[in-house]
């Protein structure tokens, strides 16, 4: 039995100053919690699916489906990041590439990346193929519905002075917004060096909506606002050999 989880996230971004929207969605199956070493299996080893376990993000543009990528890492049961080419990564019909990639303090990074797979019926299905050849099915996710941007309504530029009020609508899986602050703080002993801390609120919305941010104090500014998309979904827990 394949260990799978599938907590999906979504979020989109907007800026009170920018008109263009911006979304990112994330899509995971994933370890809470993973440890950097590296598995000591071998090919012998991997003929059995059981002792795989997957992370899986897909990262969405709302607008357009078709817009995204998806990377994988494979651990073992130990949650030992399990680096091996000759294990296949499929979505919807198409290889992931397997990548190695350089990070700081001469650590690398690997994974397995794909790009600007179509959706198949609305849904991303995901397979994995072991050395022996013998392939599974991994997960089965469904796209997101799109979004436009003229569907959310707010004021070109914020003004600390007055209420700060947008409206939404057509938000499909949309179910929560995140209002990020920024407050401005000075230090007494260097009153000419300005910084800014956040705080966040989290609002539960509907499909469509209204939301006031009321003016802020002199010291505080909204920073930006995101829609967030946190649904109820689970993966199917067995692997089914194809």
């Amino acid at each position: 039995m394949l260990d799978i989880t599938i907590p999906l996230i979504a979020i989109m971004n907007k800026k009170p100053k920018f008109s263009a929207l911006r979304i990112l969605i994330v899509i995971s199956v994933a370890l809470l919690a993973v440890c950097c070493n590296q598995s000591s299996l071998t090919n012998k080893d991997l003929i059995d699916i059981s002792v795989i376990k997957a992370e899986i993000e897909i990262h969405q543009n709302l607008e357009k489906q078709g817009d995204n990528y998806t990377r994988v890492e494979l651990y073992d049961s130990d949650n030992h990041e399990i680096r091996n080419d000759t294990v296949k990564v499929f979505i919807n019909g198409t290889k992931l590439d397997y990548t190695i990639k350089d990070e700081l303090y001469y650590t690398k990074d690997y994974y397995y990346l794909s790009q600007n797979v179509t959706p198949m019926n609305n849904k991303f299905r995901l397979e994995i193929e072991l050395p022996n050849g013998k392939r599974f099915f991994l997960a089965e996710i469904k796209a997101l519905k799109t979004v436009e941007e003229r569907d959310v309504v707010h004021p070109k530029i914020g003004n600390l002075d007055k209420d700060f009020v947008f409206s939404w609508k057509n938000m499909g899986d949309v179910n929560q917004l995140i209002i990020e602050k920024s407050i401005k703080t000075t230090n007494p002993t260097e009153p000419t060096v300005t910084s800014y801390n956040s705080e966040m609120d989290t609002v539960k919305i509907s499909n469509i909506g209204r939301h006031v941010i009321l003016k802020a104090a002199k010291n505080k500014q909204v920073g930006d606002f995101k829609f967030y998309i946190k649904p109820n979904r689970n993966g199917t827990p067995k692997a089914i050999e194809r």
